[in-house]
Formats: C-alpha cells, structure tokens, sequence
C-alpha cells in the first residue's frame, strides 16, 4: 500500500475546527496498541475454529473488501466485478448483485454497503451519489433514492437503530452525515491533511451503540442522529499524529511528516463482538515500506493483542461472539473459505 496521497487545498483553522468538534465525555475510553509487541503465538493459543465454509466457484470471485453476515447469510462484496454476492450458511450461491450501468437501477460502481437487519435489506452506495436498496432475502432491487450530502467521495454507510441512515463522507466539510426522513444532519468536522482515506468498514455495531472510524484520526465515534461522540481513543503509545498536529500543520507539511517519523494511524476494517473490538491500522516507517497491523481489544480486561500478520486478519464481521474472517485457497480457480472462529479464555 502506498503512503497517503497529498491533496492540495486549504485546511480548517484549528480554532473552528476545535469549536466544532465532539467533546469527550467521562465514558470515553483507551485502547493502548503497543506495536513492540508481536502476539501471533498468545493470539494463536486462545483461537477456537468453529467452522469453515468454501464459497461456492459458481462465479469465481476478485477482490473482497468486505464481507458481512446476516441472518445466516453471507454477503460478498466483490470488488472486482462491482457485484454484491449471497451466499448461505453452506457456501451455496444464492443470487448475485451485478447491475453496472447508467440506466434505471443501475450503479456505475460499488463505493460501500451494508445490510439492515430491521428491514432485512442491502443498501449500496453508489458513487454517482445514488442509494440502492435490495432484497436481503432475494436481491430484488426494491428502491433507488438519491444522496443530498455535500461531499467529495463516501467510505461506508451503516443502519442506525432509529432506522436513519449514516453515510461516512470525505469533505468538504464533513466526514459523517446522518439521515433521517426530514433532514440531514453533519458530524466530525473535516481536515484536509488528514481525511483523505478510502475505507473497507467504516462502522461496526456494538451493542446499540454504531461505532465509526474516518481518515487519520485514532478517535473511534459513537454515533447517532444528532451526536458523534469519541467513545474510545486508540493509544499508540506515542507513535500517533495528535489531531492538533494536523490542524496546525499544511497537507503538505503533513506529508513531510510521516516520511520522517515512524507513525501508527489510519484505523480500517472495524468489528465489534459481544466482549472485543478489532481493527487494522497503518504502522507507517521513514525509507520503508508500510504496514498494515491488527489489534484485538477485550473491553472487559482492557487488554490488547497486536497482531502483525494472521491468515485471520482483517476481521470481516462479527456475530455474538464469532468472528467472520476469509482465507484465500491456494488454486487460483477455487474461492476462498469463511473462516468462523472464537477466542478462548
């Protein structure tokens, strides 16, 4: 992966930008990452295989940026093909998604999805500012409604309990926007050195609470209509970009910044079980190649496993407490498997 790309404009002052932002509540708390540690043999011991199930090679499958469960299914983002694909609980193919066009239910591209357990349906963004509502059950397309939000590009979208829908944006203001029936309503005040990220999964559900991740920033959000509020603060342990930092410094002096220091940020690929939060991020090194890292929080403990590199990383999804993970197979003309496991105590 290549270091973050500098994009040229005008930064938000620091005092709007502090002016504007959610404050930290007595709730808010640390998940310390110490990326000294190597945890693949801790790690290793306490995973539990539940189950593994191969994909179906009825279509042979590219890049899978996400994955999601539901109600049994499995929900295939493949990326490759601008397709969404179900599978069931055996792997069987159960319909696919694959409308490329510029006419009516059609979508030029897949930005993001994600599924609505209330209403039993899968939402795609499309880039050309389009919504795109299906059939979890059949992938029947259902509705096709337009995007308002102001923005340069999207990262995610995810259901609120509510039934409102939020949308991760990047800018020109913004990076979160929320829907509801009458209104649109923005959060989480947009940096032009620090926002500029694509992401695979953006939100994770946490209980009631919908956790929500953007750009740089090492802040993860609780989200709902009219609030985000920082409700956990990942800990480098030094090796992180205070947001003062990025407000107080030009996109390019930003830059120029992470090619002299080792920097840990850019937290991606966000799940949520009943007891863990995992999710990537970037560990970025003057004159080498950067990395993509895991960590593997236990909310009960507060302890962290930093986890370099794992067949089961990224984490895909979460249910209860199984995760989702997927793992290529060796020949080319196969798909892979989804991986079902647990943590032991």
């Amino acid at each position: 992966m290549k270091k973050l790309n500098t994009i040229a404009g005008l930064a938000m002052t620091a005092a709007a930008f502090l002016a504007s932002c959610s404050t930290k509540t007595q709730e808010t708390q640390n998940i310390s990452v110490d990326t000294t540690q190597e945890c693949q043999t801790t790690f290793g011991q306490k995973v539990k295989i539940k189950r593994t199930i191969h994909l179906s090679d009825t279509v042979l499958l590219g890049n899978i940026p996400k994955v999601l469960y539901h109600n049994g299914n499995i929900y295939v983002w493949d990326k490759s093909a601008q397709s969404i694909l179900c599978y069931n609980d055996e792997g069987g193919l159960l319909f696919r998604i694959c409308t490329v066009g510029r006419g009516p239910g059609e979508y030029t591209g897949i930005a993001n999805f994600w599924l609505s357990g209330r209403k039993n349906t899968i939402t795609i963004i499309a880039p050309e500012k389009k919504l795109l509502e299906y059939s979890a059950t059949t992938g029947e397309l259902l509705s096709t409604s337009p995007i308002t939000a102001k923005t340069i590009m999207f990262t995610d979208g995810a259901e609120l309990a509510d039934g409102a829908a939020a949308l991760g944006i990047v800018g020109p203001q913004h990076n979160l926007a929320v829907f509801t029936q009458d209104s649109t309503i923005y959060h989480i005040p947009f940096n032009m050195g620090r926002d500029f990220a694509f992401m695979e999964k953006a939100f994770a559900q946490d209980g009631e609470n919908m956790l929500f991740v953007h750009g740089m920033s090492n802040n993860i959000y609780s989200v709902a209509p009219d609030t985000a509020t920082i409700k956990y603060i990942v800990d480098f342990k030094g090796l992180e970009l205070p947001d003062s930092q990025y407000l107080q410094h030009t996109p390019q002096e930003i830059q120029k910044i992470h090619d002299s220091r080792t920097i840990a940020t850019r937290i991606d690929n966000l799940v949520a079980s009943r007891d863990y939060i995992t999710f990537s991020y970037w560990l970025m090194h003057p004159n080498k190649d950067l990395e993509t890292r895991y960590a593997l929080y236990h909310k009960k403990t507060g302890k962290t496993l930093n986890i370099n590199s794992n067949g089961l990383f990224p984490v895909k999804d979460a249910s209860g407490n199984t995760f989702i993970s997927i793992m290529d197979n060796d020949d080319e003309e196969r798909n892979p498997d989804i991986v079902m496991w647990e943590m032991t105590k």
